[in-house]
């Protein structure tokens, strides 16, 4: 019995975070200066990428992005992503996770580039997660992780949102919320 236990304890560590990471990115409490976002946690079961993408006129700006950070596998904490711009306030931005397809641990998704690189799929559909940087009164920013579902397109309210339930998320692209249902 000892030897069993021993062992399950041995594999478990050798897998690490890995085996029991869930593709997610935690958008409560984003910390917007500058061109910098971080997120206090995300998730990536094979590693790969956290990319941000503006949205306008209520759905994201594909396939060009304005930031991206390489992610390891697992469980990420404190993830900031360094953008080509300056965050607008109330500027609405959404963070997509990517796999790392090609084996370069470049990112090279985008225009003329979409088959590597691609999405990180969850049920047929890309792992995304809406927010906004919102202006504070000392002139920081911070991030809110509800977008207002009638800018954002969505067909009902945003996690955080008001009368938002827990397992009712859509996003603009249609993406997967991870531990939350899809409309």
């Amino acid at each position: 019995m000892n030897k069993l236990l021993t062992t399950t304890a041995a594999t478990l560590l050798a897998l690490g975070t890995t085996a029991f990471a869930d593709n997610m990115i935690d958008t409560a409490n984003v910390k917007v200066e500058g061109k910098a976002i971080t997120f206090a946690s995300v998730g990536a079961d094979n590693g790969g990428y956290l990319v941000i993408h503006e949205v306008k006129d209520g759905a994201p700006v594909v396939p060009g992005s304005i930031g991206h950070v390489a992610l390891k596998p697992g469980h990420n904490e404190s993830v900031t992503v360094e953008t080509d711009v300056e965050l607008a306030a109330d500027g609405a931005y959404m963070a997509m996770l990517h796999d790392e397809t090609n084996g370069n641990d470049t990112y090279d998704f985008g225009d003329g580039a979409t088959d590597v690189d691609t999405p990180t799929m969850m049920e047929g559909k890309p792992v995304v997660m809406p927010f906004m940087a919102t202006m504070m009164m000392d002139g920081g920013m911070k991030a809110d992780g509800a977008m207002d579902s009638n800018m954002s397109g969505a067909s009902t309210a945003t996690s955080g949102e008001p009368g938002a339930k827990t397992d009712e998320v859509t996003t603009p692209s249609g993406g997967v919320v991870p531990g939350q249902t899809p409309n």
